[in-house]
C-alpha cells in the first residue's frame, strides 16, 4: 500500500479497518482474510503480540472455513515466520 510505503502505518491500519467492516457487510471471506492478515503485520510491528496472534487466527479461520488453500497457507507461513 501506498501509505505504508510512506510510513503511514496509522493510515494504513484505517484503510484495513474500513476493508475489514465492508467485507464483513457483504460476506467477502476472502477479502476480510486478507485484511485481517494486514491488521496482523502492523500489530507485530507495533509490538502487539496479543492482538497479532488472535488476528492471525481469526484470518487463519476464515481460510480455512472458506477452502481457501492457497490462501491457508500463506497465512500459515506468516503465523510461522512471526512465531505467532
Amino acid at each position: 500500500m501506498i501509505l505504508q510505503v510512506l510510513g503511514d502505518r496509522n493510515g494504513v491500519m484505517v484503510c484495513l479497518k474500513e476493508q475489514e467492516r465492508i467485507c464483513r457487510e457483504f460476506g467477502n471471506v476472502e477479502g476480510l482474510a486478507y485484511s485481517l492478515w494486514g491488521q496482523m503485520t502492523i500489530f507485530e510491528y507495533q509490538g502487539r503480540r496479543t492482538e497479532a496472534s488472535h488476528t492471525i487466527e481469526e484470518a487463519l479461520s476464515l481460510a480455512t472455513k472458506g477452502d481457501y488453500t492457497p490462501l491457508k497457507a500463506e497465512i500459515r507461513e506468516m503465523k510461522e515466520q512471526f512465531w505467532l
